[in-house]
């Protein structure tokens, strides 16, 4: 007993020498991050950065240098060079544990930073601020039964959120009640319709409302629904009022398909203006109104009847046909599809199509301006205006013409 009581003492012993030894053995390695966490501990983390990337420079494909850099750098805070860190790990090593939950946490912590830029804001609005940095942050983790119906809420304290600041809450949310529509959660009708409605998809959003409605849910989301409803006309009117204030272009002079031989000269464009027609006489639109005209027929039954009339020529039937499918229902598509009828026309120098063109863009940007139509309306008003090289030579050709004004003495 007594000799295999000394021999296990002595490995025991043998045993805590090598670990003491491996222990004081530490490599090149283990040393920069000792380093830079002990910099990090005494608040220098700027300092701990730099040790940090200097190694990197030396040890590019080492994961943990680049897990090290992208706490550090947290902890600024800088968080947009934490996370680009942070994903140079997941290209390293893609199985490190817990990887994801802090992209997700980085990235929400950046869409804060971004929202806490804005300007000084009301007490309605910084509570709208603080939902939706939650309702951020529930996206990130997946939460989306809490986070999407907390960006409605924020929508309601304060509309900014609708004009880009969104953070991809829009769309997310599109898909994801959409794929719970198709399982008919009856829910998901009513908030897929308020996501559409937040789109501008006004008919859509309806159709959605009223399928709910038809689905006998509690009174409280009746009456929420009623209002969402209500919403929309409200929106749907607005929509109208600014397309009256166009001048009502189906009632302007359109122009008429002419012989190539008697296609209007252009006027010699003044410096910054558009190009005006100098001698074009273009047909009035009279008689009925197109509302009335085309009673009873649905709005793609007009789009299909203006479609064709514009490829055959027919531009003012055409314009007259569209502007009834528009007023019948007002989306961006139509009167975008309205006001590239009149650009058209503009392009080949009539005027009255130009003034239509610029007020039908205008109304576009006005009515939906986070759309796709919008931005495509923003492009074709672009290109009314005299290009910079243009101008700068007619400028020139006018002082040559005219003579410099004399240098002040």
């Amino acid at each position: 007993m007594p000799r295999k009581l000394s021999l296990v003492m002595i490995g025991l012993l043998l045993f805590s020498c090598i670990t003491a030894v491996q222990a004081v053995e530490k490599t090149p390695k283990d040393i920069v991050l000792e380093r830079a966490r002990d910099l990090k501990r005494a608040g220098h983390s700027k300092q701990s950065a730099d040790v940090l990337r200097e190694a990197i420079k030396k040890w590019p494909d080492d994961p943990k240098m680049w897990l090290a850099l992208s706490y550090v750098l947290e902890s600024i805070p800088d968080y947009s060079g934490a996370l680009d860190a942070l994903k140079h790990v997941q290209k390293l090593r893609p199985s490190m544990p817990n990887l994801l939950p802090r992209v997700r946490d980085l990235e929400a912590k950046i869409s804060q930073e971004k929202v806490g830029k804005d300007e000084y804001l009301t007490p309605q609005e910084q509570k709208a601020k603080e939902l939706f940095l939650q309702a951020v942050k529930e996206k990130s983790f997946g939460k989306f039964d809490l986070a999407f119906p907390r960006f409605i809420d924020v929508v309601d304290l304060d509309p900014r959120f609708l004009d880009g600041k969104d953070s991809g809450m829009i769309q997310a949310a599109i898909n994801y009640y959409r794929e719970q529509k198709k399982s008919d959660i009856p829910d998901s009708y009513y908030y897929l319709g308020v996501y559409q409605f937040f789109s501008q998809n006004f008919d859509y959003a309806t159709a959605l409302f009223q399928q709910y409605l038809a689905k006998n849910p509690s009174p409280e989301m009746v009456q929420k629904t009623r209002e969402r409803l209500q919403a929309i006309d409200k929106a749907k009117a607005a929509l109208a009022e600014s397309m009256a204030q166009t001048s009502q272009p189906a009632k302007l002079p359109v122009p008429t398909p002419t012989p190539k031989k008697n296609v209007p000269k252009i006027a010699t464009p003044t410096p910054g203006l558009i190009p005006v027609a100098s001698d074009a006489a273009p047909a009035a639109l009279t008689g009925v109104a197109p509302d009335a005209e085309y009673a009873g027929k649905s709005a793609d039954e007009l789009i299909s009847e203006a479609t064709a009339a514009r490829e055959a020529g027919k531009i003012g039937k055409a314009i007259n046909i569209m502007t009834a499918a528009t007023q019948l229902a007002p989306s961006a598509t139509n009167l975008m599809a309205l006001a590239d009828i009149y650009y058209a026309n503009s392009q080949a120098g009539d005027a009255g199509a130009t003034r239509s063109a610029v007020q039908m863009y205008h109304s576009i940007m006005n009515a939906y301006p986070n759309s796709p139509e919008a931005n495509q309306a923003r492009k074709r008003l672009l290109t009314y205006q005299v290009p910079v090289a243009q101008r700068s030579k007619e400028v020139l050709e006018f002082f040559q013409k005219h003579g410099y004004p004399d240098a002040p003495q």
